[in-house]
């Protein structure tokens, strides 16, 4: 079954056709989270950098995933790692997190129905 990985609560509250996988922490334990999960065979469903949103500023990712029929997907693979090196320390002002929590969600609703 299709997994949306988040860390993002309006994306977990919003999801209505895949199954949910909530990480606490930054967009980065989204991404590690992520490559655990295609080094057990799963595949990127979405583009970890989607929309052109600097991966350091925004603090909420949400990546979908898919099972996997076959050994390790090398594109997927390359593609979350290619996202972890973009990864920069950072502390988005608070203030902005609904802002930050919408724009995650308006750029995952484009997965084709998993999200209301």
């Amino acid at each position: 079954m299709r997994t949306i990985v988040t860390n993002n609560v309006l994306v977990r509250e919003k999801a209505s056709g895949a199954r949910v996988l909530h990480v606490l922490g930054s967009a980065a334990a989204v991404y590690v989270t992520a490559r655990d999960m295609i080094h057990q065979g799963w595949v990127l469903g979405s583009h970890p950098l989607t929309g052109g949103v600097s991966a350091a500023s925004q603090p909420y990712r949400s990546l979908l995933m898919e099972p996997g029929d076959g050994p390790v997907s090398c594109r997927s693979l390359a593609l979350i790692e290619a996202a972890l090196h973009r990864m920069t320390p950072g502390h988005p002002s608070v203030e902005h997190d609904p802002d930050y929590q919408w724009l995650d969600y308006e750029l995952s609703r484009d997965w084709g129905g998993d999200l209301a």
